[in-house]
């Protein structure tokens, strides 16, 4: 009894606004395509309760159950594409930076991990370095001063936090 209820309500208040807004409507051109769209939203209004009674059809097939899976691997691929090459064009900034103060790294490590919203985000870089680095003819040590200015020039490259290990 509740659902005629509901229906009738429905019907009753979806043709008061279609009577409604054909008042207000201006005669003319657009008249008569204002009347259809007026018709068919009651139309809608009336059918839309006895649409849940309807069975809804399933289509199963190996394509669709094969698709989400497939998905989800070229996704997961092209992560990993976009962390290597971050990994990567930050490892070449790195040694740009260190050619720059004719210096060689031993490693380079970057902690990077995947946000919430699938982002990419790159925490930090440790560069290690051995003590006797610095390339050329003249093959000394380096300075804590050297390294305080190597860290500096990467972090301000960078724009992440960075740490110089110098290695024995």
């Amino acid at each position: 009894m509740k659902f005629a209820e509901q229906w009738s309500s429905l019907i009753c208040l979806s043709s008061a606004v279609c009577v409604i807004i054909s008042l207000i409507l201006p005669s003319g051109k657009m008249e008569k395509s204002l009347r259809i769209v007026l018709g068919v939203f009651l139309i809608a209004c009336i059918i839309s309760p006895l649409s849940d009674g309807i069975p809804r059809f399933k289509i199963k097939s190996a394509y669709f159950e094969k698709t989400p899976t497939q998905a989800t691997n070229f996704m997961k691929s092209l992560d990993e594409q976009f962390k290597s090459l971050a990994e990567q064009n930050l490892t070449n900034i790195v040694k740009q930076t260190l050619k720059k103060f004719n210096v060689e790294n031993e490693k380079i490590e970057l902690s990077m991990d995947t946000n919430s919203d699938e982002c990419i985000s790159i925490n930090k870089c440790i560069i290690y370095l051995n003590h006797q680095t610095k390339k050329g003819q003249n093959s000394s040590q380096l300075t804590q001063a050297e390294i305080l200015k190597i860290k500096k020039e990467l972090e301000k490259r960078l724009n992440i936090e960075t740490e110089v290990i110098v290695m024995n």
